[in-house]
């Protein structure tokens, strides 16, 4: 006995997948940078102060 085919998903679920995904790749890449950031800032300070000392 033979299955029915599936419906196809439709072209703008489609593109609002691909935007969807993208945006979030592009906050959590912000959010990442910007905690790297700020980690790497603050190592550089603590060793520049231990280094003066």
């Amino acid at each position: 006995m033979q299955t029915p085919l599936h419906a196809p998903t439709p072209v703008l679920r489609r593109v609002w997948s691909v935007v969807a995904s993208s945006v979030l790749a592009v906050w959590v890449g912000a959010v990442l940078a910007t905690v790297l950031g700020f980690g790497i800032a603050w190592a550089v300070i603590t060793l520049t102060q231990m280094l003066k000392q």
